[in-house]
């Protein structure tokens, strides 16, 4: 029997299956057909993941079945639970679709999705542990041999998304070389670039600590476009803000279209590939572009059309009113640097309380766009003030007009995202300043953190140097690691905490969520003030996440 169930017949199955399924719903609209067997694709991805991590690495009972695929992967690579578990899968996904649209026709074409996924991670998965393997697939199975070799992580098969959504990916993107051509020295904006150990901060038992977080030092233009926006820029390494702008808003701007030109139980079946591509795929990116150009003017007068766009325009699609980010973020909170005044300061709360967290949220979500105002009032930012002002009423004036005329496709598009949003900010600034000295010299650096060698690093352009970023707001993105390995001992001797090899911020948020500090303490690099012991380390992380009141420092 299981003979059977893991030979070609699988395939048989499984892509025969998907072809009947896609006839039968047809009749609901090509197009329909085709968007619901995409979300039953994407959706049958987060399965695969979801069941890898928590059933067969996480159940006893499937956890021993899996081992020995683990102890002999090309002789074991499926048993027959694993290859009928997904069935439960698919037909959970047709009573949900259904429920959702009431449409037969609809949860068909999502089935059919998740039998054709089924069916490519079962092609992928047997070809990565073939003797010669494929070219195409290098990286992705160098990524899942990690597993092998280390099954704490790297949960994905088919694809690594996943695990850096959540943070479980363990082995970081393979470099990106140069393309001929590039000038001596160039590299692409992304690659990391290793600095010099920072040998003598901790004893002669500890393995000094390397950089791995990008630093370019050019870069090259690509096609023609690139080279007629190159002279915009005051900084060649900030070409790659022309083509992240580039590529998200041909990606972003006609799904946007598609939400609104498909009718109303369409747009919510979109709802899931469409918040997957805002935020997963491209969010932390363009967000903290728009970061990026709040604190340094990067384009010349030639290209000061770009940036307005890239600023004020793009955010639109996140549910942020235009000239709302720089005042918040550059006028008040680093004015502020998370004291009292700040409106997203973070003193005051307990930032391992989920309860807390929910209080801070909602006190953003409620208060704040008010809260804003007055403070550009007190600070004598009167044209901030009237700038805020305008784009928000034209923002709140348009959504509503949309949602006048297509209420599914307006949550979708601007009412959903203008919650996600402020809920991922809240997180990403929640743990950027959880951890509060006590009695900090500088709060510009004592109330906020490091993350060095965080794959967000190289996807976000070093937004992990948070410390280091409220020291210098103006610095570029590309010189921060440098600056680090500079002035480390200024951030010693201020008692920052830095941690290697967190993925991003909000693994620090989830992790402060769940209290789990023995991962935190575990990935703290090991300054001479930090105290021996990883108890004490655990111990200095629970006391500095206590709620305290403004120092006035």
């Amino acid at each position: 029997m299981t003979r059977l169930l893991l030979s070609v017949s699988h395939y048989v199955v499984q892509v025969g299956g998907a072809f009947v399924l896609m006839a039968l719903a047809l009749p609901a609209g090509t197009l329909p057909a085709l968007l619901a067997c995409a979300a039953g694709w994407v959706t049958g991805s987060f399965a695969e993941y979801a069941l890898h991590r928590h059933f067969l690495h996480g159940a006893p009972r499937f956890a021993r079945v899996h081992a020995r695929h683990h102890d002999r992967p090309a002789e074991h690579q499926l048993d027959a639970v694993s290859y009928l578990a997904p069935f439960g899968f698919h037909i959970a996904a047709w009573i949900a679709a259904y429920l959702l649209t009431g449409r037969a026709e609809v949860a068909h074409a999502v089935v059919a999705g998740g039998f054709l996924q089924y069916a490519y991670f079962r092609a992928v998965h047997r070809w990565l542990h073939r003797a010669g393997g494929s070219p195409i697939l290098r990286d992705l199975a160098r990524f899942h041999h990690a597993h092998h070799h280390d099954p704490r992580g790297n949960f994905g098969v088919s694809t690594r998304f996943w695990d850096r959504l959540f943070g479980t990916g363990t082995v970081p993107c393979v470099e990106r070389r140069a393309a001929p051509g590039n000038p001596a020295g160039a590299v692409a904006p992304t690659a990391p670039q290793s600095v010099a150990p920072l040998s003598g901060y901790a004893g002669a038992d500890r393995p000094p600590l390397t950089l791995h977080d990008p630093a370019p030092v050019g870069d090259t233009p690509r096609n023609r476009l690139e080279r007629a926006c190159l002279d915009w820029l005051k900084d060649p390494r900030d070409l790659v803000f022309v083509r992240l702008a580039c590529s998200a808003s041909a990606a972003l701007l006609p799904a946007a279209c598609l939400v609104y030109a498909v009718p109303a139980w369409c747009a919510w079946l979109l709802a899931p590939p469409y918040l997957w591509l805002l935020y997963a795929k491209l969010g932390g990116p363009v967000m903290l572009m728009v970061h990026a150009l709040s604190h340094r003017a990067s384009f010349a007068a030639g290209g000061r059309w770009l940036d307005r766009y890239i600023r004020h325009g793009m955010p639109l699609l996140y549910g942020l009113q235009p000239f709302a980010y720089f005042p918040q973020h550059v006028l008040m909170h680093h004015a502020e640097n998370n004291r009292a005044c700040d409106l997203s300061s973070t003193l005051g709360y307990r930032r391992d309380s989920a309860a807390d967290f929910l209080r801070y949220w909602l006190r953003f979500m409620t208060l704040d766009n008010f809260g804003l105002a007055a403070y550009l009032w007190r600070a004598g930012r009167r044209a901030a003030l009237a700038r805020y002002a305008a784009g928000s009423l034209a923002f709140f004036t348009l959504v509503a007009l949309l949602y006048w005329r297509s209420p599914a496709a307006t949550c979708v598009v601007f009412v959903l995202p203008y919650v996600l949003t402020r809920f991922f900010l809240m997180a990403g600034n929640w743990a950027q300043h959880a951890f509060i000295h006590p009695a900090p010299r500088d709060p510009r650096l004592q109330q906020a953190t490091l993350l060095v060698n965080a794959s967000h690093n190289r996807r976000c352009f070093n937004d992990g140097y948070h410390a280091l970023h409220h020291r210098w707001p103006g610095l570029h993105w590309a010189d921060m690691p440098a600056r680090f390995r500079a002035d480390w001992r200024h951030f010693a001797e201020h008692e920052v905490l830095v941690f290697s090899g967190v993925p991003n911020n909000q693994v620090i948020w989830w992790r402060l969520m769940t209290k789990d500090y023995d991962y935190l303490a575990r990935h703290l690099v090991h300054f001479d003030w930090l105290p021996d012991g990883h108890a004490a380390r655990v111990a200095l992380l629970k006391d500095r996440v206590r709620g305290r009141h403004d120092t006035g420092a």
